[in-house]
């Protein structure tokens, strides 16, 4: 696996059970207005203008092993997460201006999983793995904080929670993965999406979920509606059946209170576009599969297909944490593929862009970072 966007991760022995709780910072490009991809790699924090084909380093890898970065909501600041050198799995989060020059650390804490930057930039929403077991729980879970941008100040308003949030756009509540309770003999986890109010830590619930492997999710920009990848899923309460033989499947729900609507599409991901317009189908999650890995761009309603990539794509998640495509703008996507570089058994990830209806060239960009990165 190349070095770009490696996932950091927590050290920590966990049992071999919790999948849905592993502690690993994702693979996941965050792309501003502007087509600006940010890129954490060993070497530090990098910039790669996707229409000028020009990267630069916002910081080096000084101080600690860079995991994760955002782009704030005006494109100005770099959040950039690295794993510090002052303490065992601990890892800061510091404010970088994108142009270069000195940051400031706002926080800093012990196996951080994920982190997202509210929409009016104020507040940081950090998942981490909790210290100790929360019942109902058996083991350790994730647990959500959040950080005052300007103070550093931080507060603890949810336990028990998945690996990835979402923020509302009115930068009030967070949408996240309440887990309460592992199904006997398996991997699979009950639990409810909600809503959480950040100034009192109250969940609305939103949708009784049956999940494995991660379970991704997405928020549509307006904050209408959400996607997300499910074994079984109902109306709040719904006590859900655990099926002997189960898919990971896309749903989607009204935020406003309807009935999870399962689809037909057995994904590992789903993520809306800038606009909302469309949506972008990550590959498959089946472990084992013979059918090629794709991805694919379908208008938001689901309603038709728009465009398909294929490729050696790598699916979803687990261990290694989710290897995520995205999108560049409303009409072009980036995503990985798998090449063996040398020899047979190591892999490498390689950065890919294209047109989301999957016509004309695709481009491979990884070159053009790597350059950069080790000069």
């Amino acid at each position: 696996m190349s070095n770009m966007g490696i996932a950091a991760c927590v050290r920590r022995l966990w049992p071999v059970g919790l999948v849905l709780l592993s502690s690993c910072f994702p693979v996941e490009l965050h792309v501003d207005g502007s087509g600006r991809m940010l890129i954490a790699r060993q070497e530090g924090f990098f910039i790669f203008d996707s229409a000028a084909g020009k990267t630069v380093k916002v910081r080096g890898a000084e101080g600690g092993k860079p995991a994760f970065a955002r782009f704030s909501p005006d494109g100005k600041n770099v959040l950039a997460v690295y794993e510090a050198e002052d303490g065992f799995n601990q890892f800061a989060f510091e404010i970088l201006p994108a142009a270069g020059g000195a940051g400031r650390k706002v926080f800093q804490t012990g196996n951080a999983l994920y982190v997202r930057q509210s929409p009016d930039g104020e507040s940081l929403a950090v998942l981490r793995m909790a210290d100790d077991k929360v019942a109902p729980l058996e083991d350790a879970a994730p647990e959500l904080h959040v950080v005052n941008v300007k103070d550093g100040s931080s507060r603890r308003i949810a336990q028990n929670v998945g690996q990835s949030l979402r923020w509302f756009p009115d930068s009030k509540r967070v949408l996240v993965l309440k887990v309460e309770g592992k199904v006997e003999e398996s991997d699979r986890y009950n639990g409810t999406l909600a809503a959480v109010d950040v100034a009192g830590g109250q969940a609305t619930p939103l949708a009784a979920v049956l999940t494995e492997r991660g379970g991704h999710f997405d928020l549509s920009p307006d904050g209408k509606k959400a996607l997300f990848v499910a074994l079984a899923a109902d109306k709040p309460g719904t006590k859900l059946e655990n099926p002997e033989e189960g898919k990971m499947t896309l749903f989607e729900l009204d935020i406003a209170g309807t009935t999870p609507r399962k689809t037909e599409h057995t994904v590992a991901s789903a993520t809306y576009s800038p606009n909302g317009t469309k949506v972008l189908l990550g590959p498959s999650s089946e472990l084992f599969s013979f059918e090629p890995t794709r991805i694919q761009v379908y208008a938001a309603d689901l309603s038709r297909k728009l465009g398909e990539i294929q490729g050696e794509i790598p699916a979803g998640s687990g261990f290694e944490g989710a290897v995520l495509p995205g999108w560049i703008d409303d009409d072009n996507v980036f995503y990985f593929v798998k090449r063996k570089i040398y020899g047979t058994q190591q892999e490498a990830l390689t950065l890919m862009i294209g047109a989301a209806d999957g016509g004309g060239k695709q481009r491979c960009v990884q070159p053009l970072i790597d350059i950069a990165a080790v000069e």
